[in-house]
């Protein structure tokens, strides 16, 4: 028997939902899949955002990429990011 025990409550709103929880044959189980699922999400999400910021501080520090203090980027003539591309990383943010 499972130590760790919580209860759940379903408004009238939700009965749908009690409905077909309470069809399953492992509620329990099934609750803890979709919590696991939405926290590798978060997590993917988290990595995501880290991997962005990793990328946009090398290419800082290569002096790939400069950012200046009228928050515009640019940089050499060859690698200079296009508008679409600097709109891009702004709206990821």
């Amino acid at each position: 028997m499972a130590k760790n025990k919580i209860s759940v409550s379903f408004s009238k709103r939700n009965s749908d939902l009690y409905t077909l929880l309470k069809n399953k044959d492992n509620g329990s189980n099934y609750i803890c899949n979709l919590i696991r699922s939405d926290m590798d999400k978060y997590c993917d999400d988290i990595d995501f955002e880290s991997k962005i910021e990793q990328t946009l501080e090398k290419l800082l520090k290569d002096k790939q990429l400069i950012y200046n203090s009228s928050d515009k980027l640019s940089g050499n003539m060859e690698n200079k990011p296009t508008s679409e591309d600097v709109d891009l990383i702004l709206n990821l943010f």
